[in-house]
């Protein structure tokens, strides 16, 4: 612990020298026109300061990372403002400004225009309210206004079109362009500034423009799902009759929640979201609201558990610790229709779950102690599997090199978080079941360039560094993180003759798949090996042709087209190769005299069936 506190005094130190001890940099700013050009820098107050700017290059000595500012001054615009040093433009297209923080020694040069070379036309743009919105396209230029008559200037050639919304949520009454009324596109207009000569915006709706509110409800049940209704925050006391607002006034319905269940909610015939608790709607037309809303019932559903004695049953989620009880079987659970509509299973301590669904949806993964179901209906039913650890069985944990792993070493089981393990050097033991596997490993330390774990003498392989471990019991698990293992080793390829690596799915060896088989083959430790050896099994790519050679000999593929090989340490090559290049292995000559059948893979066969085969040294086909 001292020396984690050191390590941080020693960061905090650090920064405080930095800071005490700014690094300074030199900034050269070349002006075309300083009538036009402002420059700015931040000072150790993080102000900005005025510098004084000539035309041509301006050197500035500023500390880094603090802001540098280049403005256009008034009636002016900047053009671009170019990084000499790195060679591209931070800045096009007539802005009012460029700031950035640079960090070491940079040059800019800059360019600037007259406001009146660049904005050529003109319209006029009266407003009641100077809070608007008002943005040109193509600059994206913001238009600060006063209340009454604007003059806005604009570059015809970028700026085509002017949009006008308002400041907050309450739209504007009417927008007029030489008097013709503009149409709204939600709360956003849209002016072509070619065609713009007079533009008007009243945002303020006159007191004499009022609109009709009704509503209309489904049921009379539906009534008691509006708690409240108000207009601009005051309430209306009788709202089950029509009543006036004022146009651009925002209409607030609240609505009961908590005990009903909104099955309809209309706006003039369309269906809208009510969301939960208060709908808000600013009222420019009359509105008629249809509600439909019955109280909350229950719903029921049906659960099924194996052994009620494995989970803990939650109506909602655990920490609600609303327990349901249930028995072996079928249960029938009822739920509030008002709630989450969730239930919840939790593993007991000591068990497991394997599975939790609706049929249709698997809600358990692996590794999860629980697993909740949630939107439930009416009617729907949920199975639930689950089991008791049963840790009858035992391996031999052998570490090598355990203080190499200095960062972490983590060796626990994928369906139980919980159960896992720091071996230590040398001899360990590991009590497990079928439920724990697969165990995944993985471990780190600045010694550790890659880890080698071997199960009964064959190595597993690892992917992207974690390994996925599968065993059985009396099993032998040796983690090598030091190489002790390396001159004992043995290695068998497997070489593709004439085949791509794509044409096999996968490779499966006692312990789990091996990912890396095409680059580090299949390694093991011989005098882990009996006689018997081992298995593996391999896959085809799906429509893929493939055969295998153990030890130059063709082998034949089960009935799903996978391929079983006992390997033994006295086998010298496994090879892939293309089964059309196997016809040249069969001797012509003596399948015409002994009468024996070959594939066209050269495997001898007693019987053919259907498909094509080497026959007294001709090829046929067998129908």
């Amino acid at each position: 612990m001292k020396k984690i506190y050191y390590f941080i005094l020693t960061a905090l130190l650090s920064v405080v020298g930095m800071t005490a001890k700014a690094q300074t940099i030199t900034v050269t700013v070349d002006v075309d026109d300083a009538n036009r050009v402002g420059i700015q820098v931040q000072n150790a107050n993080y102000v900005l300061e005025e510098q004084t700017v000539v035309t041509g290059k301006n050197v500035i000595t500023m500390d880094a990372y603090k802001q540098l500012r280049i403005y256009a001054k008034s009636g002016a615009l900047l053009s671009t403002v170019k990084d000499v040093t790195n060679g591209w433009d931070v800045s096009t297209g007539y802005k009012s400004e460029y700031s950035n923080n640079p960090y070491s020694d940079v040059t800019y040069s800059v360019t600037s225009v007259s406001e009146d070379a660049v904005y050529t036309k003109s319209f006029k743009l009266t407003v009641d309210d100077p809070s608007i919105n008002v943005t040109l396209t193509g600059s994206y230029r913001g238009i600060k206004l006063t209340a009454g008559e604007n003059t806005v200037k604009y570059d015809p050639q970028t700026e085509t079109q002017v949009m006008i919304s308002p400041y907050g949520g309450k739209p504007l009454y009417k927008v007029t362009d030489g008097g013709n009324d503009v149409t709204a596109q939600g709360n956003t207009y849209y002016v072509e500034l070619s065609e713009a000569t007079d533009i008007n915006v009243k945002a303020a709706w006159p007191a004499d423009v009022k609109f009709k509110v009704s509503f209309v409800f489904g049921t009379e049940e539906s009534k008691n799902f509006v708690s409240s209704v108000s207009v601009d925050g005051t309430p209306v006391n009788d709202f089950i009759n029509s009543f006036e607002v004022q146009g651009g006034s925002q209409l607030s319905i609240t609505g009961n929640n908590t005990e009903y269940v909104l099955d309809k909610f209309l706006k003039n015939g369309s269906s809208e979201y009510f969301g939960y608790g208060q709908y808000n709607s600013y009222i420019t037309g009359d509105v008629v609201f249809g509600i439909t809303a019955h109280k909350y019932g229950t719903i029921k559903v049906t659960l099924n558990i194996d052994d009620p004695a494995n989970v803990t049953v939650y109506d909602g989620y655990e920490y609600n610790n609303k327990i349901i009880n249930v028995v072996a079987g079928s249960n029938t659970v009822e739920l509030s229709e008002g709630g989450n509509k969730t239930i919840t299973i939790k593993a007991n301590e000591g068990c497991f779950l394997t599975s939790v669904s609706d049929g249709t949806t698997e809600y358990f993964y692996s590794g999860s102690t629980s697993a909740s179901v949630y939107n439930l209906q009416d009617g729907m039913t949920v199975t639930v599997k689950s089991g008791k650890k049963v840790r009858e069985k035992e391996a031999t944990v052998l570490v090598y090199g355990r203080e190499k792993a200095s960062w972490y070493f983590n060796f626990a089981s994928e369906t139980d978080r919980y159960y896992q393990f720091d071996f230590a050097e040398g001899n360990g033991s590991l009590k497990f079941g079928d439920s724990d596997l697969p165990f995944n490993f993985g471990c780190g330390g600045p010694e550790i360039s890659e880890s080698t774990v071997f199960i009964n003498g064959v190595r597993a392989h690892a992917y992207y560094g974690q390994y996925k471990l599968f065993f059985d019991n009396g099993a032998t698990i040796i983690i090598d993180l030091d190489n002790t293992t390396l001159n004992d080793r043995k290695t068998l390829n497997i070489d593709l003759e004439g085949v791509e690596a794509s044409v096999i799915s996968k490779v499966e060896i006692p312990n789990g798949e091996a990912y890396e088989w095409a680059t580090k083959g299949i390694t093991y430790l011989p005098e882990w090996m009996s006689s018997v050896g081992f298995d593996i099994t391999i896959t085809p790519a799906a429509g893929a042709v493939m055969g295998v050679k153990v030890d130059g000999t063709p082998i034949d593929s089960d009935a799903e087209g996978k391929f079983n090989v006992t390997l033994t340490k006295d086998i010298k090559s496994l090879a892939i190769y293309d089964p059309a290049t196997g016809i040249t292995e069969v001797n012509a000559e003596t399948a015409k005299t002994n009468g024996k059948i070959y594939t066209v893979a050269g495997v001898e066969v007693k019987n053919a069936k259907k498909g094509l085969y080497i026959i007294n040294g001709k090829a046929q086909v067998v129908k």
